[in-house]
């Protein structure tokens, strides 16, 4: 993982970053590590997304808030909703289909063309990962 409590997130060509915080009183720094990454990723202009959710630690059956930060290409202009319209959440377990006919044709080999899809290159997730690890280290 990039640094305490900050683990990569790479299932998928989409990587990212997990955040865990598994007591109380690892509120703030935690909060503080991904206030951190989100603005450099705010400040470098690259499309993320985020979703926070209470489960199972990484490491250990405890429960955690888990924070998922992922990166992905930009979507600038109107969004097609005739599709499967990834947003990135669908790597925390789910998933939102607008028609029918797209929940009955949909399988796990279309969700992985649609997520790799929004990837950014691999040179660019490693600077940003490179850049996250320095930064969460300082």
């Amino acid at each position: 993982h990039v640094n305490s409590n900050c683990y990569l997130f790479d299932l998928f060509d989409v990587q990212g970053f997990a955040f865990e915080i598994k007591h109380v009183d690892e509120f703030d720094k935690i909060a503080q590590c991904i206030n951190t990454v989100t603005n450099y990723l705010v400040s470098s202009d690259i499309a993320h997304n985020m979703a926070i959710m209470k489960g199972d630690s990484f490491s250990s059956s405890q429960l955690a808030l888990r924070v998922f930060v992922w990166l992905r290409q930009s979507n600038i202009g109107a969004k097609t909703f005739h599709q499967w319209n990834i947003g990135c959440l669908e790597l925390s377990g789910y998933t939102f289909l607008q028609y029918e006919e797209i929940f009955k044709d949909a399988n796990e080999g279309k969700f992985r063309e649609y997520i790799n899809g929004i990837a950014l290159s691999s040179e660019v997730q490693q600077k940003i990962r490179d850049d996250v690890k320095n930064l969460l280290e300082q």
